[in-house]
């Protein structure tokens, strides 16, 4: 997220790159990248927002090993909605 929209997307772009890139290293075949995409609410108090949604087995288990690149990101696992 980030008050200007172009920076949250390039944001989101970049980070999506990189998912992709540890996907193919680590050989997640299983694991799919939904994004970046808007949220559904795509502003809130300021702020737009982007989102990158992993489907597959353990997703949260790639992130792991990469947490120091994510500090600034804010990660959900299991997410009971996406709105």
């Amino acid at each position: 997220r980030h008050r200007e929209a172009a920076q949250a997307e390039g944001a989101a772009r970049a980070l999506a790159k990189k998912i992709e890139a540890w996907l193919v290293a680590d050989q997640r075949t299983q694991t799919t990248m939904i994004g970046p995409v808007p949220c559904f609410f795509a502003k809130m108090g300021g702020y737009y927002r982007w989102q990158i949604v992993l489907r597959g087995p353990e997703p949260e288990s790639l992130l792991g090993m990469h947490l120091a690149q994510l500090k600034d990101w804010r990660i959900d696992v299991g997410p009971v909605s996406l709105l």
